[in-house]
């Protein structure tokens, strides 16, 4: 057993790499789950069992070509994170007894290739490009739950992809408060400031982000936006009204996004939850954060 796990580490050596930098992002439980499955321990391969030898199969071909072609040693930190996070996520779940897709998912084409292959690269090359490296465990996600969900199509899977790219991170965290939201009514005030107010460039940019959201069809509800003068006026945000929408509710599924820490979700909280008040001195109108 030794031997064979001497020469499965040589032969996997570029992908291991991958992980084994990841450490700079991931944790070192995560780091070795997906060393484990790479290079043959007993105890993870346990864990994912005979169906999971495809899974491994598409990680190590990926993860071997991938690092062939990288330049930059911060895509190879990303990368490899971006592989580690998805083989931990794929573990987490086959631990809580669930079972991978049966639906050819996993089966390669006339190219040698299959889906999973071609989604799992996508995930990885988004993750090795991606500067906001906070996103990376959520685009992650988006494979590892993709390999269980059979009505996740391979198509549907690269339009998440392609979403999580091009979405900030703080307009990760607003579906994720918005869908948080939805499970707790009483999570977020109505925000309705007065039209002449002009407000702080944060809360500015966050509410574009907003309207961007809604433009775009991930989220829905009540936001009316005018323009004057150096910043937009915003008429009305009624933060309570705002659910998730088509591709913001896979979006919110399949990145886990309910795991965004609280800490990122209640700085957002505070600037749409603001509350006016009247100096009774000299009946001056001003707004401020409620929470």
């Amino acid at each position: 057993m030794t031997e064979n796990f001497k020469n499965d580490s040589e032969k996997n050596e570029g992908v291991l790499q991958l992980i084994n930098n990841s450490s700079e992002i991931v944790s070192s439980a995560v780091v070795g789950v997906a060393a484990g499955l790479l290079t043959g321990d007993p105890a993870v391969a346990t864990i994912f069992g005979a169906g999971g030898k495809a899974v491994e199969i598409g990680f190590k071909m990926i993860g071997n070509e991938i690092s062939e072609r990288m330049s930059g040693p911060r895509e190879k930190v990303r990368a490899g994170a971006a592989i580690s996070f998805a083989i931990a996520g794929i573990s987490k779940r086959l631990k809580n007894g669930e079972s991978l897709r049966e639906d050819g998912f996993f089966d390669k084409n006339h190219t040698k290739r299959s889906n999973c292959d071609e989604v799992l690269e996508n995930v990885v090359l988004k993750a090795q490009r991606e500067p906001e490296e906070k996103k990376i465990p959520y685009i992650s996600s988006i494979y590892a739950n993709t390999a269980f969900e059979a009505e996740i199509s391979a198509d549907l899977s690269h339009k998440i992809i392609k979403s999580a790219e091009q979405l900030t991170y703080q307009q990760l965290c607003i579906l994720s408060m918005v869908g948080r939201r939805e499970n707790d009514e009483d999570a977020l005030g109505d925000f309705q400031p007065n039209p002449q107010l002009n407000h702080p460039l944060e809360l500015s940019k966050l509410l574009h982000d907003c309207f961007e959201l809604v433009t775009n069809g991930y989220i829905q509800g009540g936001l009316t936006l005018t323009f004057g003068g150096r910043l937009p006026q915003y008429e009305t945000l009624n933060a309570k009204s705002l659910y998730l929408e088509n591709i913001g509710i896979a979006l919110f599924r399949l990145m886990n996004l309910q795991n965004i820490p609280g800490d990122d979700i209640i700085p957002i909280a505070k600037l749409l939850h603001w509350e006016k008040s009247i100096s009774p001195e000299s009946g001056e109108v001003s707004w401020s954060p409620k929470i």
